[in-house]
């Protein structure tokens, strides 16, 4: 007679294959690693993105960039009236408004208002296009981040099967660049890995503080990842501050994605102090992207993979339930 597993042994067979593996968080040794050599064989460009001759939408647009996701993302709300174009680069400005008109209707006319830009376009439907992705390379933004409370800006990567459980972050993972939320500590910059539907019991999750010894809230920095087969590398204005293989590297293409969140409960990443957000007048709610260069290796595309059915997927055709 063949024996029935039920949802909870399965739940917690899966948890166990899949948990099991990822206590080790996998941090390398940083001096081992050096701003690469872009210019060195192997090397091409394929993004370059100087944002102060962009003026317009469109511009925006002819660049790979849209605005992000419009409507409610947390208690805040992304839209593309939040994106002007200034001397230095693209502005996102971040305001509570109780007068805001959007041109679809998907903002109230109260509110937390903010944005982003990336490289996919939002087909309103659920869906994305994704413009620019790219595994494996260089990616480095020059921004001026916002120093206001209640708020940070990030610069990070996303893959469309980040979402997909099992085989660890090598089916997709969120790999943030930087992430501001250390206004009251202005020196340290955070990073992280995050793999496995950001839902329990799959979501995984590794970051590191690094305190660079840079005021990094005066004057604009520049934020990078060296994202090979083996590791992630990630830098501030040229130097190495964490180095990581957790997950066990995504081997997917994933697109770029800038932006800024806001919270009122005054917690931000990495467990800061972020304060209250409110109006400024004195621009330090701007957050201004400056540059955006991207790179691939020739040495690390027979890598990249594309990935049709994640493990959970594999796993619950094989099983019987009931």
């Amino acid at each position: 007679m063949k024996k029935k597993i039920t949802v909870m042994t399965l739940i917690l067979v899966i948890a166990v294959v899949t948990l099991g593996g990822c206590k080790a968080k996998k941090d390398l040794d940083i001096s081992k690693y050096s701003y690469p050599d872009l210019s060195a064989e192997g090397w091409t460009e394929t993004m370059n993105v100087d944002f102060s001759t962009i003026k317009t939408m469109d511009d925006l647009n002819a660049a790979k960039w849209f605005s992000s996701k419009h409507g409610l993302r947390n208690e805040e709300y992304w839209c593309p009236s939040a994106i002007t174009f200034g001397d230095d680069g693209v502005v996102i400005k971040s305001e509570i408004k109780e007068n805001h008109v959007c041109a679809d209707g998907l903002c109230p006319a109260s509110g937390i208002f903010t944005g982003g830009i990336e490289t996919r376009i939002d087909k309103g439907d659920g869906t994305f296009d994704n413009v620019f992705s790219q595994a494996f390379g260089y990616f480095e933004t020059t921004v001026r981040v916002p120093s206001g409370t209640g708020m940070w800006s990030a610069f990070w990567l996303q893959s469309d099967d980040v979402g997909r459980i099992g085989d660890k972050g090598r089916d997709g993972s969120e790999i943030d660049i930087y992430e501001s939320s250390f206004r009251e500590n202005p020196t340290m910059t955070g990073n992280a890995v995050h793999y496995d539907a950001y839902s329990w019991p799959w979501y995984q999750s590794h970051g590191k503080v690094t305190d660079t010894g840079l005021n990094l809230y005066e004057g604009f920095h520049s934020y990078g990842l060296l994202w090979t087969p083996d590791e992630y590398v990630f830098f501030v204005d040229g130097k190495p501050v964490w180095a990581t293989a957790f997950g066990g590297v995504s081997r997917v293409e994933e697109i770029l994605r800038l932006t800024v969140e806001i919270r009122t409960g005054g917690v931000g990443p990495y467990g800061q102090n972020i304060g209250q957000f409110q109006n400024r007048d004195d621009g330090s709610n701007d957050f201004i992207i400056k540059s955006v260069r991207v790179y691939q290796n020739d040495a690390y595309k027979p890598a990249v993979k594309t990935y049709e059915n994640g493990f959970m997927q594999d796993l619950l055709g094989k099983i019987k339930i009931g």
